[in-house]
């Protein structure tokens, strides 16, 4: 029978020891154990490793070179004996690249609170030009209204102008006529005054008959036998108050009287009687 063979396990890998911490910095631990190790290897060494500094402060830098350290490990098994790390650092005064890119930045600083004021700035106007938007839109909406008003206005206007000039032209026809009515009524006139005549210094008395009185006198002053046709007959103006007497009566002054002859004839020949 053939034997089985046991599956052999594969050889336990060695840890790697981190030379290097998070940082990027040498860590001591894996120089403490690199010693180890060549001290069990070959009892004991001597050596000189390099640690560089911390970080340094972004405004200082620590001196370049570099610090060795003296490492001996002692013959006693199990014993190691390390110096501790110095604690005193040299400063030196930052680089001129260093100056210039804090200047940059404190430049950029300031420009970044220009920017926020520009910004400030910015929306300042905007809310400005939105109420000078809205400002505008309300100038134009009333611009418009008055546009209306004004063509209204427009339109009313040229009505009524051509409503005038009508009147105008009326008024100018109507002056005609009235002139020409003038004209007529004093042709009238002057036609009806032909058949007129006036009797002064005729005595006024109490409910007189002006026609008798003037029929009487064409009767027996003027010596007309044929009988007057007299149409009408009346005093003319108010009747006033005349002087007083010595005996305290007053005496009205006499108006003269009007008389309309109905045949133009007879006046005329009363008239050559009397002139």
């Amino acid at each position: 029978m053939e034997q089985k063979t046991r599956p052999t396990k594969p050889p336990a890998k060695r840890k790697r020891v981190q030379s290097k911490s998070s940082k990027g910095a040498l860590d001591s631990s894996a120089i403490l154990s690199m010693s180890q190790t060549t001290s069990s290897n070959s009892g004991s060494c001597n050596f000189s490793a390099t640690i560089p500094s911390q970080i340094p402060n972004p405004f200082s830098v620590v001196s370049q070179q570099p610090h060795h350290y003296q490492f001996q490990q002692s013959t006693s098994p199990g014993i190691n004996m390390f110096p501790p790390p110095p604690s005193s650092y040299s400063y030196s005064s930052p680089p001129p690249w260093m100056a210039e890119l804090i200047k940059k930045v404190d430049d950029l600083g300031t420009k970044m609170n220009s920017v926020d004021d520009i910004k400030s700035s910015v929306n300042s106007i905007d809310s400005k030009l939105s109420q000078m938007k809205s400002d505008v839109d309300c100038l134009v909406r009333r611009v418009g209204d008055m546009e209306g008003s004004q063509q209204f206005i427009s339109q009313s206007f040229e009505k009524n102008k051509s409503d005038v000039e009508s009147i105008a032209t009326e008024m100018v026809e109507l002056r005609s006529i009235n002139k020409e009515i003038s004209d007529q009524l004093e042709t009238l006139r002057c036609e009806n005054l032909r058949d007129n005549l006036l009797f002064f210094g005729v005595e006024e008395g109490e409910g007189e008959e002006c026609v008798d009185i003037i029929k009487n006198i064409c009767s027996t002053s003027l010596s007309i036998s044929e009988p007057v046709e007299i149409s009408a007959a009346y005093r003319m103006g108010k009747k006033g108050v005349g002087k007083t007497n010595s005996d305290n009566t007053q005496t009205t002054k006499s108006r003269p009287i009007v008389a309309k002859f109905m045949i133009r004839q007879q006046r005329d020949k009363v008239r050559k009687k009397f002139s």
